[in-house]
């Protein structure tokens, strides 16, 4: 049902509203600029209640380069 949920309601709603956005999922996750970071919760929170019923935890990540790398 997540895989549903974020590869055919969250993102489509996301590419049909802004589709100018960058997204990209990995697994039950979407990648996206910091910018966009506030949409995108918005939108997951919004369609994540409204099929499950209760809010759910989401978690932001934020990527960083490998300090090894140079």
């Amino acid at each position: 049902m997540e895989t549903y949920l974020f590869l055919d309601i969250i993102t489509c709603r996301i590419a049909l509203e802004r589709p100018d956005l960058p997204i990209y999922t990995i697994y039950e996750s979407i990648v996206t600029t910091q910018e966009n970071e506030d949409y995108i919760r918005r939108v997951m929170e919004e369609v994540l209640t409204s099929f499950v019923g209760i809010p759910s935890t989401l978690k932001i990540e934020y990527w960083e380069p490998d300090k090894g790398e140079q």
